[in-house]
């Protein structure tokens, strides 16, 4: 009976199912590494509920200060939506236009800047040339600029469907973190 009761006590006397059980840490570990693993799969939309939840954070004491003067919360945050969204379209009906004017200037003189900056920079290297004649093999011709210049456009368009991609999720995060944050905003619990 002796031996029985210090194996008993030595923990030879467990029931097998209590041997299989994994240790707490190690539960923890897996059920933190699994968290990880979902919040770094989603992390694009992570990252808009938590620019959502800081737009609403901003926009709070506005909406205290509207709950004050007696007006429903989703009525302030209504109309502060409504405002920001009136004064981004006055904005852009008045920058829209010079900004227009200013790519038609920017174009249409284009090739004179463009001649402008190959004088300058020939200038520039002549000059070094002249003054450090052992750095003269390190410049390149005009030649060799414009076909440099005409691979890296090739590059940039041949990457047009992957800047689109970006300009549509930009586009998404735009309209998805205003509704995120009116959600929030406006069923959040007075404080």
């Amino acid at each position: 009976m002796i031996e029985g009761e210090q194996e008993k006590v030595a923990g030879f006397g467990r029931s097998n199912s209590a041997g299989l059980m994994p240790p707490p840490s190690v539960i923890w570990a897996l059920a933190i590494a699994f968290v990880i693993l979902i919040v770094y799969l989603s992390r694009g939309f992570v990252l808009l509920l938590l620019l959502s939840a800081y737009v609403a954070y901003l926009l709070n004491p506005i909406v205290k200060v509207a709950e004050g003067a007696m007006i429903k919360r989703r009525v302030a945050v209504s109309v502060i939506y409504l405002g920001i969204g009136v004064a981004f379209l006055v904005t852009a009906y008045f920058v829209f236009p010079r900004f227009r004017a200013e790519v038609n200037t920017l174009s249409g003189n284009l090739p004179f800047f463009g001649q402008r900056f190959d004088e300058a920079v020939d200038a520039i290297q002549n000059e070094i040339g002249v003054n450090y004649p052992a750095a003269d093999g390190l410049f390149t011709t005009r030649e060799l600029r414009y076909e440099k210049l005409n691979d890296f456009i090739e590059q940039q368009v041949a990457d047009l469907p992957l800047l689109l991609g970006h300009l549509a999720s930009i586009v998404l995060a735009g309209v998805l973190i205003p509704f995120f944050s009116f959600s929030s905003c406006a069923t959040a619990a007075r404080s």
